[in-house]
C-alpha cells in the first residue's frame, strides 16, 4: 500500500467512510448530528435561563418568556439520537458493532444524559415555569418582571429549582459533548 493510499485509509476510517456509504446513510448521521445538536442547544438555553431566573430581584423578561409551560420539545430531541445512532451501526455493513466499546460507552453516556433530563432538567423546568408564572413573569403589563423585588416568587423560592435545571443542564452538556467525541474518536 502507497503512502498516499494509507494515509486516505486512516483519514477514512477516522470519519467513518471506512465502508461504502450511501446518501440515505449520511442523510441518517446529519440527522444523528442535528439531533444531538438540537438537543444540545436547548439544553444550554434552558441553563442559561434558568441560571438568569435564580438571580434575586425583578425576573429578566426574557429568562421569564423563556419558561412559558409546557414541555421542552427541542431538549428531547436527544431522543432522536440512539434510535438513528441504532440504524447507522446497523448500515455499517458489520463495520461497527453493538459490542465496540466505544458504542456501548457512548450509549451509557446518552443513558445517564437522559435520565438526568427526566428526573431533574425536564420536571425543573415545569416547576419553573409555575414559579414565574406565579411571580408575574408573563403578567399582562408586558415587562415580565416580577411585582415582588425579593425571590420572585410568591409562595416558593425559585433559586433552589433554578441551581438545580442549571446543573443538570451543565451536566446534560458534559455528557453529550462526550459520547460526541467518542463517537467521533472511535477509540
Amino acid at each position: 500500500m502507497t503512502h498516499v493510499a494509507r494515509t486516505a485509509h486512516v483519514l477514512g476510517s477516522a470519519v467513518g467512510a471506512s465502508f461504502n456509504r450511501s446518501a440515505a446513510y449520511d442523510l441518517l448521521l446529519l440527522a444523528h448530528v442535528l439531533c444531538a445538536l438540537v438537543g444540545t442547544g436547548a439544553t444550554a438555553a434552558s441553563g442559561v435561563a434558568a441560571w438568569r431566573v435564580r438571580l434575586p430581584g425583578p425576573l429578566p423578561v426574557d429568562a421569564a418568556r423563556y419558561f412559558r409551560a409546557g414541555p421542552d420539545l427541542a431538549g428531547r430531541t436527544l431522543y432522536g439520537v440512539p434510535v438513528l445512532g441504532v440504524v447507522l451501526v446497523a448500515m455499517s455493513h458489520g463495520v461497527w458493532s453493538f459490542s465496540d466499546a466505544w458504542v456501548v460507552a457512548g450509549v451509557a453516556m446518552w443513558v445517564a444524559a437522559v435520565g438526568i433530563g427526566e428526573a431533574i432538567l425536564w420536571p425543573g423546568e415545569a416547576a419553573l415555569a409555575s414559579l414565574v408564572a406565579a411571580a408575574g413573569g408573563s403578567g399582562a403589563d408586558g415587562t415580565g418582571a416580577a411585582g415582588d423585588p425579593g425571590d420572585g416568587a410568591p409562595g416558593g423560592d425559585r433559586r433552589g429549582p433554578a441551581l438545580r435545571v442549571t446543573v443538570a443542564s451543565v451536566t446534560v452538556i458534559v455528557l453529550v459533548v462526550a459520547a460526541a467525541v467518542l463517537m467521533v474518536a472511535k477509540p
